[in-house]
């Protein structure tokens, strides 16, 4: 059963324009028992004439950084508890959440994935990434991140670095709205359109998909007709 929690927030960072990174320390209890890409249920404080509401975030870091959890939150157009934490939480602020939920997480399988982003999605992934390095996996690995423009990508270095110690992992952001005259020499266009042309054979793989319900229905699809097995893909919709 998952256990009530309380935390602090120690460190609060600005990914994007419109993401950003809460490291909280846990306090009450000081530990959880959890896997990257799990989520928990944040619980926002009241301000002005809105109420406490709660809210699912993916965990992006991993059990090994004992005592902390890391979130990317992505602020929502007229969100309740993404308006509070851009614009009311604070570093050194208590925070209250419920967790852990839900079975996005990396298997032990040696079999090749295929993970695909979207938005704060990224956070989950680079977490599984850090799990196999971590834990010394060896699996071939293609990641996917779809962002609209160069401003929305965030963690390059650390796939940079994922590329160069992680054994065939490569990273492909794909940006769908940067300007022609921009001088962006990655992949453009919608990052379900760079999957299809970039890979075409995925019998035997596992996937693992996280980002906005819209993009994981695309990939659900394109994935399919590509070879790859309904049992082995993992995906986290966010709402």
């Amino acid at each position: 059963m998952a256990e009530e929690h309380a935390g602090v927030v120690r460190e609060k960072k600005a990914l994007t324009h419109d993401i950003v990174n809460l490291r909280i320390q846990l306090r009450e209890p000081d530990h959880m028992v959890f896997r990257a890409g799990q989520i928990i249920r944040l619980s926002s404080q009241p301000y002005g004439d809105k109420p406490s509401v709660t809210r699912t975030y993916s965990i992006g870091s991993l059990p090994s950084d004992a005592g902390f959890i890391e979130l990317n939150i992505k602020r929502a157009p007229d969100g309740v508890c993404t308006t509070w934490v851009f614009d009311h939480l604070q570093e050194g602020q208590d925070v209250r959440f419920q967790g852990p939920f839900g079975k996005f997480m990396l298997s032990a399988s040696s079999a090749p994935a295929i993970m695909i982003a979207g938005g704060s999605g990224l956070g989950p992934i680079r977490a599984f990434a850090m799990e196999m390095r971590e834990k010394g996996m060896v699996k071939t690995t293609w990641c996917f991140f779809g962002a609209q423009t160069h401003r929305d990508l965030y963690y390059r270095d650390d796939f940079s670095r994922f590329e160069k110690e992680l054994p065939d992992f490569k990273f492909v952001p794909a940006l769908s709205n940067e300007p022609a005259e921009s001088n962006w020499q990655g992949e453009r266009g919608l990052v379900t359109d760079v999957v299809k042309r970039s890979i075409q054979d995925l019998n035997g793989w596992e996937a693992y998909l996280c980002g906005p319900p819209g993009m994981i229905e695309a990939c659900l699809k394109i994935l399919q007709e590509k070879g790859i097995r309904d049992m082995d893909v993992y995906y986290d919709k966010f709402a």
